[in-house]
């Protein structure tokens, strides 16, 4: 980056227009891996652990969690709002001294996600299981985020709507 004095107007420009990029980049982290695949970055593993599915009903909203080898103890699950966050520690692995690692993709250490929910839900009715190492989370919607269909009867006793046709001048 240039000093003040070397800064010219291409120069200020080139500099805002990395700041932006970094801001985009940055609000794309925070929203997820999917949006920075969507501008071809690759999240670090690291945020995207655990893997997670979330998807909508009518009645609730789910959230699938693969979390091989936690129990229950081990993970920290709450809401605030539309905001849930899942907390969680995977110990290292102990290793032999004797070589060095070829590859290590696996996570370790703590992690913490949050996702924000796709409705208002009703804290108090959630649910979570954790079997087999996946956690399925059911967080049921508020009633008024519910759809219901309301029903229309006909009154037989007063007349049927009819709309009037009328047809263009000089027919």
């Amino acid at each position: 980056m240039a000093t003040p004095q070397e800064q010219g107007p291409f120069q200020m420009s080139i500099d805002r227009l990395r700041g932006e990029l970094d801001r985009m980049v940055e609000m794309a982290r925070d929203r997820g891996g999917k949006a920075l695949d969507a501008v071809g970055i690759k999240p670090p593993m690291a945020a995207m652990f655990p893997a997670t599915d979330i998807y909508v009903t009518n009645d609730a909203g789910h959230l699938v969690v693969n979390l091989p080898g936690f129990s229950p103890e081990a993970l920290d699950l709450n809401v605030t709002g539309q905001i849930l966050h899942i907390r969680g520690s995977v110990p290292k692995e102990p290793q032999d001294q004797s070589g060095a690692a070829r590859l290590s993709e696996r996570h370790t250490g703590a992690f913490d996600r949050a996702f924000t929910l796709p409705c208002a839900i009703n804290a108090e009715s959630t649910q979570a299981n954790l079997t087999h190492g996946v956690l399925r989370v059911r967080l049921p919607k508020v009633a008024n985020e519910i759809g219901y269909n309301i029903p229309i009867s006909k009154d037989e006793a007063s007349p049927s709507y009819s709309p009037v046709v009328t047809s263009p001048a000089g027919e």
